[in-house]
């Protein structure tokens, strides 16, 4: 059994298929992943995002990953938005749903949602990333929206908050570069590098923030504490960047006879390497009527806007309620099937191959 164990284990893998197997259409799916996209299976992106906005954002061939088919986002020089899109995960308010009405309701392309009904409290992502030969920064003195996990909630008509807004939210994890204020805004990571800067828009259980943010509306939000990261992304590129294998995670709060814990997660990761992380943050206060139901990818250049023609692209993008990985390493639940069986001298085949559980060698091997 061991030598034929050794065998396969030199086997070389397969190419990557272009659905990796643990997606909900691929060949092994894995529960815990709700979507993926490698934006090679011919269909259009607005059939499978909400909000797209195209506006500078394009389904390009051979830009992608490997070469494959990938998302494009192009500035001109002063160009502000070069699009987005967005997916409902889990529960989502009525006027989110499929059908949804209302004055307030938000404008989704085909009201998607992944995940059932299911109210999530965590939720991983995982996209690859690359810069444009020649990308030109900024000097990173603009905030740039690049992606954000969302509470959506009611909107509630008696609320004495302002009335212009489509986005009524508890809670926003903004994922984005860090600029340079001049130290008027607590700098204390590398600017160019990512960070969570993220919101609470609740107070005693009752959502107050009416719409990313209120910004110049005067309505109370709290900006909760920053998880910054080392690694300088956004900064100038004469030859372009290499792919970036960038995973997020966060985990809300919990609430324990009606208070608020300080244990929600905030992280991510680079090429699998831990960039940040924070685990005693309170991103929701009390509120638990939704959980985390919505998640944006942004490609937004505040004014002035780009300083040049650039490009970024994108690509490989899994949402998840466990840890994804980088291409080539399974999503891994802990063993079950294989713990008991040993190979002699105390060696469980558990602590060898727990990895290759959703694997070809599992299948060999007939796990």
């Amino acid at each position: 059994m061991l030598k034929k164990i050794i065998a396969l284990m030199v086997i070389p893998f397969p190419a990557l298929a272009a659905q990796e197997p643990f997606c909900p259409s691929g060949t092994n799916p894995n529960p815990s992943v709700l979507f993926c996209d490698n934006f090679d299976d011919g269909n259009p992106v607005s059939n499978k995002w909400n909000s797209y906005n195209s506006t500078g954002f394009t389904l390009t061939p051979g830009i992608g990953h490997d070469g494959s088919a990938g998302m494009r986002a192009a500035w001109t020089t002063g160009q502000v938005n070069a699009g987005a899109f967005s997916i409902g995960v889990g529960d989502l308010p009525q006027e989110y749903e499929a059908g949804g009405t209302g004055q307030f309701a938000e404008s989704w392309t085909h009201n998607i949602s992944v995940g059932g009904d299911e109210k999530l409290t965590e939720i991983y992502t995982r996209q690859y990333l690359k810069f444009g030969n020649g990308f030109v920064a900024d000097g990173d003195t603009s905030d740039k929206k690049f992606f954000r996990y969302r509470i959506l909630s009611d909107y509630k008509p008696n609320s004495s908050a302002p009335t212009d807004t489509v986005h009524p939210t508890a809670y926003q994890g903004h994922f984005w570069p860090q600029k340079n204020c001049g130290g008027t805004c607590g700098v204390d990571g590398n600017i160019g590098g990512l960070f969570y800067n993220s919101t609470r828009g609740v107070v005693d259980g009752v959502v107050v923030d009416t719409g990313n943010n209120c910004s110049a509306r005067d309505c109370p939000h709290v900006w909760i504490p920053r998880v910054r990261g080392t690694t300088v992304l956004w900064k100038s590129y004469p030859s372009g960047s290499a792919w970036i294998c960038i995973e997020t995670h966060i985990k809300l709060n919990t609430v324990v006879g009606g208070v608020a814990q300080a244990d929600g997660i905030e992280e991510f990761w680079f090429d699998g390497v831990s960039e940040g992380s924070v685990t005693n943050q309170n991103m929701r206060d009390t509120y638990e009527v939704y959980g985390i139901n919505q998640v944006v990818f942004d490609n937004y250049w505040n004014p002035p806007g780009s300083p040049a023609t650039n490009e970024m692209y994108r690509d490989n993008i899994v949402i998840s309620t466990e840890r994804i990985n980088c291409l080539g390493v399974p999503v891994i639940p802990p063993p079950t099937e294989t713990e008991g069986i040993n190979l002699g001298s105390g060696v469980n085949l558990s602590s060898i191959l727990p990895w290759f559980r959703h694997g070809p060698l599992a299948t060999a091997l007939g796990f």
